[in-house]
């Protein structure tokens, strides 16, 4: 699917869409949520696309899978070095 402009849509960009509070209705602040006095989140005027137990089910989904990357086995012969989300053997 592209996106409006013909782009591809890109993980990334998916995780941050789903991952807005805003879409249950929450407001956002600085990237978490804002919150009353109460410390409860503050409501928009906005008519949520999704119930706040589903962006919480989404969000934990996300957040449990943060810093998780396949690890492949790479070889070289000059010298084996760690690179970021990958194991190197040699």
């Amino acid at each position: 699917m592209l996106k409006p402009r013909g782009n591809l849509w890109i993980t990334k960009t998916i995780k941050a869409m789903l991952g807005h509070a805003r879409n249950c209705g929450w407001r956002e602040l600085h990237g978490g949520l804002a919150r009353d006095e109460s410390g409860n989140p503050v409501v928009g005027t906005w008519q949520p696309i999704i119930t706040p137990e589903q962006w919480m089910t989404i969000r934990a989904l996300l957040d449990a899978r943060k810093g998780k990357r396949i690890e492949t086995t790479v070889r070289s012969s000059a010298c084996c070095r760690r690179t970021t989300g990958i194991t190197a053997t040699c």
